[in-house]
């Protein structure tokens, strides 16, 4: 049996949910404006939330790249997290961000890069990968970091820009991070995976009235998502 605060917890999302798939765009017909307003409303959304006593932000350019450097008096300044924001490769940002990366930031003690990597629709795959290694590359080659000095973190498509970053590095032969955390990583973009079922995503609140429709109908097959198997890791 459900406690009373689980079933609180269910019904706030369910409430969030409805919330969030009302302000999603139709990807049949997207227009710069229904766009432009599930961003803002998502921003406005998670903006609300408290952020850690002291925090600081600015704004930096890694390689061309838009990225907040978020600290807190805690804050170590020779320990990096790079966070990639969730959003479905969408929406989200670093102003929409701010309240999680503050806390983010003081609870480990860190200091935590947040990328404003670019998005769909205006953007399809590859870019929010090449964005994802261009910010790495850069905390090394341009803020002077070394590899074990960065730690990658996402939540969600971030989740998965985390892993799917990692996967290039080590393509590509460069030095890895130190560590890699993941937050709920939308590792199965596509669906394929044999844990997912219809049944599931109809009673999720974001697999349901967000995930399928972007997927199925607008990201499909040039969506940003991608799939991250087993193997791989």
């Amino acid at each position: 049996m459900l406690s009373d605060q689980a079933i609180k917890l269910r019904k706030r999302y369910n409430k969030l949910g409805s919330l969030v798939s009302a302000f999603a765009y139709d990807p049949d017909n997207v227009s710069k404006l229904k766009v432009w307003g599930q961003r803002k409303n998502l921003d406005l959304i998670t903006g609300l939330q408290p952020k850690a006593k002291g925090t600081k932000k600015e704004e930096i350019f890694l390689d061309g790249v838009k990225t907040w450097k978020v600290t807190t008096p805690n804050s170590d300044p020779n320990k990096v997290i790079l966070y990639y924001h969730g959003g479905a490769y969408i929406v989200g940002g670093p102003k929409g961000y701010y309240s999680l990366t503050s806390n983010l930031a003081d609870i480990t003690g860190t200091t935590v890069y947040v990328p404003d990597y670019r998005l769909a629709p205006e953007h399809y795959f590859p870019a929010q990968l090449e964005d994802g290694v261009k910010v790495y590359d850069a905390l090394i080659n341009q803020e002077g970091y070394s590899s074990e000095q960065i730690a990658l973190a996402g939540d969600s498509a971030g989740g998965n820009l985390s892993l799917t970053t990692l996967l290039k590095l080590k393509e590509l032969g460069k030095e890895l991070p130190a560590a890699v955390l993941c937050i709920s990583p939308w590792a199965d973009p596509p669906a394929t995976g044999d844990t997912y079922t219809e049944e599931m995503a109809d009673k999720d609140v974001l697999l349901g009235p967000i995930m399928k429709k972007q997927w199925n109908k607008y990201g499909h097959p040039g969506f940003a998502g991608y799939y991250v198997k087993n193997e791989d890791m």
